[in-house]
């Protein structure tokens, strides 16, 4: 089964090293479990005051990823994440390619207490809807080219008008 793996990381590409620090990591990977196509995304809460598990565990889930592998994760964020649907597994480490390889070999297991009906699911925490909230832009991850948001769609799920290239939430 396809799943999208986020692994908060020390660095941008599969040898970079799992970050222990969840909600002030230097960056989020995601993975695609079948195809290894690879996203990073530069964390934008890592100086944050306050709130930074909680803010970065909702950039995750507006992000449509539906596991999370981490080292530690805080209790709100894993609130967070487990009311998103996304299932959370703690204990990660080493690199993001270990960790994905154990993930995919059955090493390392999605908690069972996230119902199944609500795995997969993309809904914006802000709104209770699917997609993300009104506002902000959809910036192309080859290009660099954007487009308005709109309500209700994901920006993964746009293409770039530009190169036809991936969208992600600016």
């Amino acid at each position: 089964m396809k799943v999208r793996l986020a692994i908060p990381s020390s660095g941008k590409d599969l040898s970079a090293v799992v970050d222990p620090r969840f909600g002030r990591c230097d960056y989020f990977t995601i993975v695609d479990s079948e195809t290894l196509y690879l996203e990073t995304i530069e964390n934008p809460f890592t100086t944050s005051n306050d709130g930074a598990g909680i803010k970065s565990a909702k950039l995750l889930a507006d992000q449509g990823v539906d596991v999370v592998l981490a080292g530690n994760i805080g209790p709100n964020a894993l609130e967070i994440l487990k009311a998103a649907g996304i299932a959370v597994i703690t204990g990660a480490n080493g690199e993001i390619s270990r960790a994905v390889e154990d993930y995919r070999s059955g090493k390392l297991e999605a908690s069972p207490t996230i119902p199944q009906s609500h795995r997969n699911s993309r809904f914006s925490l802000n709104t209770g809807r699917r997609g993300l909230g009104p506002g902000g832009e959809c910036v192309c991850t080859n290009c660099g080219a954007t487009i308005p948001h709109r309500q209700g769609f994901p920006c993964r799920e746009e293409t770039c008008p530009s190169c036809g290239g991936k969208m992600g939430r600016k």
